[in-house]
């Protein structure tokens, strides 16, 4: 998975215009020993046939973002990526474990009025989030007027992150008794987690597209740089349009597939490098076709580009292969059997060969073989040998090693 590229920062600006809050939650007065969601915010579990109805949103803190991410990952409060604080609400649905009972997860807020909403305003409602694809889950989020009747006004199901706006305008209409329904469905998926929900009356429109995305739709023989710290980075471009209410800040969407822009960017600046990847098979990949479009933002929504695509350069940087030599090592040496290789993704090694001072080549590792950054020579003699590392990309580094 290609998650996290660059610092992500959504900035909201504040300009002249009228807004009143309806709803505002932050979870902080919810329970997250025992999960309790706070006053007047409910959950069910909607597949009554197959579901399970245990298997509810709860209230929940920490940093950690749970499977698939390893322990200590702290994407929950990094502002980087979720962006959370203290308390936060969450469907997980693998911690419900492959017990086949397919979910419909409901959070539903309280009522909040919008029969005083100002004439021109927009309703529109803003969170943070976080929710990591997988094939059969996706989100619901839903508005009714009565609290029995409910409209999908979006769904997500890619990759997502930091901060989210909607127009629900339309759904909530002058509703005083209006009602948002946030619905997870999967079957062991991953999880879906949200903080910081308000809904509120903007005057302000939502920004016309942004213009002039660069590289344009359709480019060829994009080039694919290296940072100075060993990141692969394709440069984009873009300008706010020149009518219509201001954009204040800029989401970057992209992928392999125009159906799933499984990559972005929160807070995205024009003009800038998008990193991703500091190895050969990692990032951005040569003569490959890819799929991007940019948001732009403000406190009444999101306006989105159409998809535009580009390919890239045939072949990678040549400093990516430069640096993946240069910080590959094996040690200690001298050894008594146990050698670690280290510097590199394992993905990256063709062959490993070790010879012996009369130039017999006494072992052979090869790409399919090697398991772990671990090698185990203590079947061989003491004695001098030397070790060929050939790389994926042709290249080769020489090590002479002691066995002890």
């Amino acid at each position: 998975m290609a998650k996290f590229y660059t610092p992500l920062l959504a900035l909201f600006i504040c300009t002249n215009f009228y807004s009143q809050t309806v709803l505002s939650e932050d979870f902080e007065t919810g329970n997250p020993t025992n999960g309790t969601l706070p006053s007047g915010w409910t959950t069910v579990q909607e597949n009554t046939t197959t579901g399970n109805s245990s298997e509810i949103w709860i209230v929940k803190s920490g940093a950690d973002a749970p499977v698939p991410f390893a322990a200590g990952n702290g994407y929950m409060y990094d502002t980087t990526i979720a962006g959370f604080t203290g308390n936060y609400a969450i469907f997980d649905s693998d911690a419900y474990g492959d017990n086949n009972t397919p979910e419909q997860a409901a959070l539903i807020s309280p009522a909040f009025d919008c029969s005083s909403k100002p004439a021109g305003a927009n309703v529109v409602l803003n969170m943070k989030h976080f929710i990591y694809a997988l094939t059969g889950q996706s989100v619901q989020l839903q508005i009714s007027q009565d609290g029995t009747n409910y409209t999908t006004v979006a769904t997500i199901a890619n990759t997502s992150y930091g901060s989210y706006s909607l127009n629900i305008t339309d759904a909530v209409g002058s509703s005083s008794t209006a009602y948002l329904k946030i619905l997870y469905i999967g079957n062991w998926s991953y999880f879906y987690a949200v903080d910081d929900i308000s809904i509120s009356f903007i005057t302000e429109n939502v920004p016309n597209a942004a213009e002039n995305l660069n590289p344009v739709d359709g480019a060829t023989d994009v080039p694919i740089n290296v940072s100075t710290t060993g990141a692969k980075q394709i440069l984009f471009d873009w300008q706010a349009a020149n009518t219509g209410d201001s954009a204040t800040s800029f989401n970057w969407y992209g992928g392999t597939s125009a159906d799933n822009l499984d990559l972005s960017v929160t807070g995205a600046n024009a003009g800038n490098y998008i990193n991703w990847g500091t190895t050969i098979i990692s990032g951005w990949q040569a003569n490959t076709t890819y799929y991007w479009r940019i948001g732009s933002i403000n406190s009444a929504g999101e306006t989105l580009t159409d998809i535009q695509s580009f390919t890239t350069v045939n072949n990678d940087p040549l400093s990516i292969d430069e640096l993946l030599i240069k910080n590959l090592e094996l040690y200690p040496n001298p050894t008594e059997g146990i050698i670690s290789v280290d510097g590199i993704d394992l993905n990256e090694i063709d062959e490993i060969e070790v010879i012996n001072q009369l130039g017999q080549k006494v072992k052979k590792y090869e790409s399919d073989n090697l398991t772990s950054n671990s090698l185990d020579i203590s079947e061989l003699e003491k004695g001098l040998y030397y070790f060929k590392i050939k790389t994926k990309s042709n290249l080769t580094k020489n090590f002479k090693i002691i066995k002890k």
